[in-house]
């Protein structure tokens, strides 16, 4: 799915993102990309590629012309610079020394690229999200807003079943830690990417795990547990690469206050 391959001259290909699409089709060195969007709360199950096709499914669609040397290309899976934001369904209540586990699944931004290493020929956000703003007016982030309510995790070990489908969503374990001494009223997190890094197992997408721990003072240490990823594939590194711990001050009150744009 997203190795690279030698595509044909001429032909089209395809690629299935669980409701989403993408295509690519080379001519010498021209190179032909289309990227089909929906809504994130319209996933389906559909999933693989590239398959070779006729022609591709909504060719209304506007089509990017690229010259590019390269052989073979690539559909590449990448964590948006941009923070995800992410809510509780319910009122959450975390007590001093207490902790909470969930399972976000992160939408990626996908990049053809084509060898050898040269700029991507194209990159698009497969699944349409509203952003929104995280913090107050002054110090505040832009972030993607996720319409998928966090939802405490049961069991530590399996994920959740209605989730297990989405190859094309990059799989976030999130450990919220309580180190303070009151209790945290969990409404929002924000999950800053640039220390995650993207693996492959089981066909699925999956990153490192981030622990958010509420410290005294209003402040939230954000860590990644990078460890060792035992049957897994690394497909891009992260923006920080050596760095394993960062403070987040952006914004007041970092899980309890968002204010929207």
């Amino acid at each position: 799915m997203w190795e690279f391959f030698e595509p044909k001259n001429n032909q089209w290909y395809r690629w299935d993102l669980n409701g989403a699409s993408a295509f690519l089709k080379k001519t010498n060195r021209i190179w032909q990309v289309i990227f089909n969007q929906i809504a994130f709360q319209n996933l389906q199950d559909t999933f693989g590629g590239p398959y070779p096709v006729e022609f591709p499914e909504g060719k209304d669609k506007a089509i990017s012309f690229i010259m590019g040397e390269g052989e073979k290309a690539a559909l590449r899976p990448y964590l948006s610079s941009v923070p995800y934001l992410v809510t509780v369904q319910d009122d959450i209540k975390i007590m001093p020394d207490a902790e909470t586990h969930f399972d976000v699944l992160l939408p990626p931004l996908l990049r053809f690229e084509i060898t050898p290493h040269e700029e991507p020929l194209a990159e698009q956000m497969p699944f349409i999200l509203s952003r929104t703003w995280f913090g107050d007016s002054m110090s505040g982030t832009p972030c993607h807003s996720l319409p998928s309510p966090l939802l405490p995790r049961c069991d530590e070990n399996i994920l959740a079943e209605e989730n297990a489908n989405v190859q094309s969503l990059i799989h976030c374990k999130l450990l919220v830690r309580n180190t303070s001494k009151t209790v945290l009223d969990l409404k929002q997190a924000a999950i800053f990417t640039e220390m995650l890094n993207i693996y492959e197992k089981d066909a699925h997408l999956i990153t490192d795990e981030v622990v958010l721990d509420s410290l005294n003072g209003g402040n939230l240490q954000m860590s990644i547990r990078h460890g060792q990823k035992k049957g897994c594939k690394k497909l891009s590194d992260s923006l920080c690469g050596g760095k394993s711990e960062v403070l987040v001050r952006r914004g007041v009150n970092f899980l309890k206050k968002m204010t929207s744009i």
